[in-house]
C-alpha cells in the first residue's frame, strides 16, 4: 500500500459527489484570506512577475504576427 493511496481515495469520494454552495463558498473565502496574509515582498515579485509575464506575452506575439505578416 503506498502513501498515496488515502489521499486517492478521499480524492475520488470528493469527485463522486458534488460539493455544496457553501462548501465551495468557504473554500473559496479560505483561499482568499491565506492569499491577503501573504507577506508583502511576496506579494510584490508575484506581481511583478505577472506584469513581465503579460508584457512579453505580448511582445512575443507581436513579433510572430509582425513574422507572419512581413513586414
Amino acid at each position: 500500500m503506498s502513501q498515496f493511496e488515502p489521499e486517492l481515495e478521499s480524492a475520488s469520494r470528493d469527485l463522486s459527489s458534488p460539493k455544496s454552495k457553501s462548501t465551495i463558498l468557504n473554500e473559496q473565502i479560505d483561499s482568499a484570506l491565506t492569499e491577503m496574509k501573504r507577506p508583502d515582498p511576496g506579494t510584490f515579485l508575484l506581481g511583478l512577475v505577472a506584469g513581465l509575464d503579460i508584457a512579453f506575452g505580448l511582445l512575443f506575439i507581436a513579433g510572430l504576427l509582425a513574422l507572419i505578416s512581413g513586414t
